[in-house]
């Protein structure tokens, strides 16, 4: 059958580990931050006074007395998780946390911390630990090719949450937008209802295009800057609590899986002391290198690019700079960045 072949194709698509390693490195920090976030909420759910619903009668009740030993165990296993120590251990390990956290009482359950559990789930599947990890450095594994389609529904889920949690606010309780009345700073001779209207309307059509622009070519540079830009605002209107900063934490670090440019599919070439630190800022190993006595030239399938345009692209691409390098597009920082860049090169000849 013909649906076959595509299934088929689905589950044998091999990818580079580099990109999952990233994930695995961000999402194991939101693992830690929502271990310190349960060990709060655990602290109030004993106090005699808290509700209790619990989820199954036949579980075990978390004891106080092993309520640091339970916390404990998530934090080591997902700092272990982070580095890349026995993944598939120790992030299991994160996930059957979790899971004991939801399936111990209905009060505890939250939407960021059920989302880690599932992401940590997919890393652990994908074999995360194959590329940037403690045990790749060590000479205990070899770094190969894994499978793709974990990475690939690791992007849906989070182009799904996008997508639902836009939907979910099309109601009467958010539209009017009193949630922005509470957080959003106006100036008080713009102050008025419609202006928080507008912004909680803004809000769900800048999510809905989150949703389809990380999977297009020719928008996602922009929605990494504006997602980027869209989850700190997020922090600063509200607060940098640990819960937020996990939140915006695991989204933005889900987003280097995104980069569809495969490694060493990119040939640049210029003197060793401006490929220095690109070489060594490309963790992803998606471009090869070559030390030559002429301007900085980048070679893509796209077509060939010179000087500042091909730093420039160079940014789109790099761990550390692809989420704001689509700024360089807007003119005033393409003319800032061209004469910054400019005057670098003439200085280092």
């Amino acid at each position: 059958m013909p649906g076959l072949g595509f299934i088929e194709e689905f589950f044998e698509a091999k990818t580079s580990p580099r990109r999952f390693g990233l994930a695995r490195m961000v999402v194991g920090l939101v693992g830690l931050l929502d271990a310190l976030v349960t060990r709060r909420e655990l602290e109030t759910m004993f106090q005699a006074q808290a509700l209790r619903i619990p989820q199954f009668a036949w579980l075990p009740d978390l004891d106080p007395a092993y309520s640091d030993f339970y916390i404990g165990l998530w934090i080591l296993a997902s700092v272990l998780f982070t580095v890349g120590r026995l993944t598939k251990i120790t992030g299991s390990i994160v996930v059957i946390c979790i899971a004991y956290r939801f399936a111990l009482d209905l009060t505890l359950y939250t939407t960021n911390i059920y989302l880690c559990g599932l992401l940590t789930l997919l890393l652990v599947i994908g074999d995360s630990g194959m590329a940037l990890s403690l045990d790749r450095v060590r000479g205990r594994r070899p770094e190969k090719l894994i499978p793709l389609w974990p990475q690939t529904l690791m992007k849906l889920q989070i182009s799904l949450v996008y997508l639902f949690t836009a939907i979910e606010k099309i109601n009467p309780g958010y539209l009017p937008g009193e949630v922005f009345q509470r957080f959003l700073p106006v100036p008080g001779f713009v102050d008025g209802p419609w202006i928080y209207h507008a912004a909680a309307v803004a809000t769900i059509l800048f999510e809905l295009f989150l949703a389809g622009a990380l999977w297009s070519r020719r928008a996602r540079g922009w929605a990494f800057l504006w997602g980027f830009v869209f989850h700190v605002s997020i922090l600063v209107l509200m607060g940098f609590f640990a819960a937020f900063m996990a939140y915006s934490a695991m989204f933005v670090g889900s987003y280097v899986l995104f980069l569809n440019e495969h490694p060493g599919s990119r040939l640049i070439s210029g003197r060793e002391r401006e490929l220095r630190w690109l070489r060594r800022l490309d963790w992803l190993g998606i471009q090869r290198y070559e030390s030559a006595p002429v301007v900085l030239t980048l070679k893509t399938d796209q077509g060939n690019l010179t000087g500042w345009e091909a730093f420039r692209e160079t940014l789109r691409v790099l761990p550390v700079s692809f989420l704001w390098a689509s700024a360089f597009d807007l003119p005033l920082l393409r003319a800032l960045g061209r004469a910054v860049y400019t005057r670098a090169a003439s200085a280092n000849r």
